[in-house]
């Protein structure tokens, strides 16, 4: 694992740009329950893609795989490309899971979007 994603705050992003020169962020703190973080440490064992989430400027949330596969190419489709932005399309493996990435970004100051359909909705801890 290169990037241990339900350690959050072990981990420094440092990024560089022409106004702001070299900036590291590092959360001190993520507000995640030890079940939250098993949860997150399950989904990142088998796939390392969930890291994508560290090293991209910007992020979409998706629930599942086809989001993920979709959202590129119809990006790509308009002539957008988010590779080049810096933005990652990260599967968050379901509703339930989506609150724990939001909070990690939300955490280390990634920007996000979540793409979900209409049955989103509150998720309550039980």
């Amino acid at each position: 694992m290169f990037v241990r994603i339900h350690q959050p705050e072990s981990v420094a992003l440092v990024r560089r740009s022409a106004k702001e020169g070299t900036v590291i962020k590092q959360a001190t703190k993520v507000e995640l329950a030890e079940n939250e973080r098993k949860a997150l440490r399950l989904l990142t064992e088998f796939d390392a893609q969930h890291d994508e989430l560290f090293f991209a400027r910007k992020v979409i949330f998706v629930k599942g795989n086809t989001e993920k596969v979709a959202l590129p190419l119809t990006f790509e489709s308009i002539g957008v490309d988010i590779n080049r932005l810096g933005i990652s399309v990260v599967e968050c493996g379901g509703k339930t899971t989506l609150p724990l990435f939001m909070r990690v970004a939300e955490a280390l100051e990634i920007p996000y979007v979540v793409l979900a359909d209409d049955d989103f909705r509150e998720i309550k801890p039980e």
